[in-house]
């Protein structure tokens, strides 16, 4: 018998659970994923839990067999775009559980961890990768076409925030650099 018969029931919810599930492993920032890398972990909220947080917890043992513990809502909205089999908006409401990375041997065979800069290439600030310098490039490429000399620099100074050239040394902003100067920004 199933330890978790309400996952096989079919449900009409428009309430859609996420859990992003973070590990850091030799020092690399981890995500896991199912689907071949396409999806978070997620599925409809239960009626038969008590809790939201049963209930993600319900999708990651299903999906992914990944042990967890303490897990924390992380931001709830409505996606206008996407629909549910019977055409109703969906709600979905997100969590951030940071855990220890399973083994593969533990982990359902659909689940992987992922490198999380390989989804998001341009908030990795660790080295002065190619693929943040392309970024940047297009950026100011974009700065540069503002109408206005006021937009062009507000643009170009939102650029040197997540790591384009300092104008005056010439040397990559590092991360600390990066929030500071995006404070002042703001």
């Amino acid at each position: 018998m199933d330890a978790y018969p309400e996952a096989e029931a079919p449900l009409q919810s428009i309430v859609e659970l996420v859990p992003v599930l973070i590990a850091v492993t030799d020092g690399g920032l981890r995500v896991l994923t199912v689907a071949q890398g396409t999806l978070l972990p997620n599925g409809p909220l239960s009626p038969l839990r008590n809790s939201l947080q049963a209930g993600v917890k319900l999708w990651v043992a299903k999906q992914t067999s990944q042990p967890m513990g303490y897990v924390e809502q992380l931001y709830t909205f409505v996606d206008t775009h996407r629909r549910n089999e019977h055409g109703m908006p969906v709600l979905y409401v997100s969590y951030l559980g940071l855990v220890r990375e399973a083994a593969d041997s533990i982990l359902h065979p659909d689940a992987k961890w992922q490198d999380c800069y390989g989804y998001f290439p341009w908030e990795d600030l660790r080295t002065d990768g190619g693929q943040r310098d392309a970024v940047v490039s297009r950026l100011r490429i974009w700065a540069n076409s503002a109408d206005t000399e006021e937009v062009r620099q507000k643009r170009l100074k939102h650029i040197h925030c997540v790591g384009g050239s300092n104008r005056k040394t010439g040397r990559k902003n590092t991360f600390c650099n990066a929030m500071k100067c995006c404070m002042k920004a703001v």
